[in-house]
């Protein structure tokens, strides 16, 4: 059973403060509960406005694992599980950037680092990542279209030691291109093809690229 809370506290009109506290298997007295289950985490996060047309934040997460893993689901698997060091503490800091640079052009920015400690021995695991996008809103005089053009690297374990002090860290570095159209056909059904790829998949070295192409239909009621 998963169990949290959070709040959400609007400081100012250009400022709030996000924070919340979860856990797994929190309903199972063997695992110690809401504090001291097999996976908990703690997250804070403060959102800011410095300008009208800028948005930026900071957030910071303190968790510990049993098994090490991070349950992002994303990036290699290695770094997913912090290397296979075992039960971890983990803190990770993130920050993000939205700039409006004009009302139809949108640069976007995050990244993050995760940093995992073996609670057993000295073992550790030190990932990234990070993210950046163009958004260009109404291209072509087309009202509601969205076109845009992400790149980043998915959670790649750059540094790290096992407990036998052996190095562990991804033989190379995937990245991942992408391009999409979000094609207003009415006020209540849009129609987004995309296509992306991955270079080093999995942060593997020797690995083919993968090449994906996508079709998303939403409709509005």
């Amino acid at each position: 059973m998963t169990a949290g809370a959070g709040f959400d506290w609007l400081v100012s009109d250009r400022a709030r403060l996000q924070f919340a506290y979860g856990t797994r298997d929190s309903a199972n007295p063997t695992t110690g509960g809401i504090t001291g289950a097999n996976n908990s985490a703690l997250g804070v996060q403060l959102l800011a406005k410095p300008a009208d047309t800028l948005w930026t934040g900071i957030g910071y997460i303190n968790a510990y694992s049993s098994t090490g893993n991070l349950g992002t689901i994303t990036g290699s698997f290695n770094a997913d599980n912090s290397g296979f060091i075992g039960a971890a503490q983990i803190n990770a800091i993130s920050g993000t950037l939205n700039w409006a640079v004009s009302p139809t052009i949108r640069l976007g920015a995050w990244g993050g680092w995760i940093n995992s400690d073996s609670t057993q021995n000295s073992a550790y695991a030190n990932s990234t990542t990070y993210l950046f996008s163009l958004g260009l809103s109404d291209p072509f005089g087309r009202q509601g279209d969205l076109l845009a053009f992400l790149f980043g690297q998915p959670p790649r374990l750059t540094d790290g030691r096992s407990a036998t002090g052996a190095e562990i860290k991804d033989s190379a570095t995937g990245l991942h291109y992408e391009v999409f159209y979000r094609y207003r056909v009415s006020r209540n059904i849009s129609i987004t093809p995309g296509f992306f790829f991955v270079t080093n998949p999995d942060h593997a070295s020797g690995k083919d690229t993968i090449f994906v192409g996508t079709v998303r239909t939403v409709f509005r009621f």
